[in-house]
């Protein structure tokens, strides 16, 4: 709280400096939606999208003297067609640094799914940073409570958001509170005789 939204744009990055940081949650919860909020696209969307897709964006971290680069990706409806293990785990995985878990507020089955996602994301990736994004908190007919929810996301250590891709609630803060918390990659951190000096 009090921290100044990051800054973020979408700028291709170097390749080596980019962080993966992928989508999970059942279908229907906002994935795609918060995705292409966050590569700047415009609410609705009216595409059928039926592959996986991503989008990169840059967050402005501070104190720290450089930028985070996401590059978010997103399964895009693969769930639908039971071929998210087929085709995507664990390569969807690979290499992920973080995870955005998401459940629809409006929707109790997908909360109660939170648990089959992190079995998912502790089995292939145990060590990457997790936050639990609540989304669609624009609608009133939420069925999940802003307690239920904190008090899942502290029993997996987990940062968590209620988000909408609709009003861009708390869009920017979850990008930050993933970003800031990352591991630099190791293409940008410094020799220890350097970090020593400094």
């Amino acid at each position: 709280m009090g921290q100044a939204a990051p800054k973020k744009d979408f700028l291709a990055p170097r390749a080596s400096s980019a962080q993966k940081v992928i989508l999970l949650g059942d279908l229907g919860v906002g994935k795609t939606s918060l995705r292409r909020r966050w590569a700047g696209g415009e609410f609705p969307f009216t595409a059928d999208v039926m592959e996986a897709d991503l989008a990169i964006v840059r967050v402005e971290l501070k104190p720290k003297p450089q930028d985070a680069t996401l590059t978010i990706f997103d399964t895009a409806g693969l769930e639908r067609w039971g071929r998210f293990r087929s085709a995507c785990h664990p390569g969807y995985f690979r290499r992920a640094a973080g995870v955005f878990v998401v459940f629809d507020v409006t929707c109790r089955q997908s909360f109660q799914h939170v648990q089959h996602w992190m079995y998912e994301v502790d089995s292939a990736v145990p060590f990457c940073h997790r936050v639990l994004l609540g989304n669609k908190a624009d609608l009133q007919n939420h069925v999940v409570s802003e307690e239920e929810a904190q008090e899942l996301a502290e029993a997996y250590g987990m940062t968590y958001l209620a988000t909408s891709a609709k009003s861009e609630r708390n869009l920017s803060e979850a990008l930050y509170a993933m970003a800031c918390r990352l591991p630099a990659p190791e293409s940008e951190r410094l020799p220890c005789c350097a970090a020593a000096k400094g």
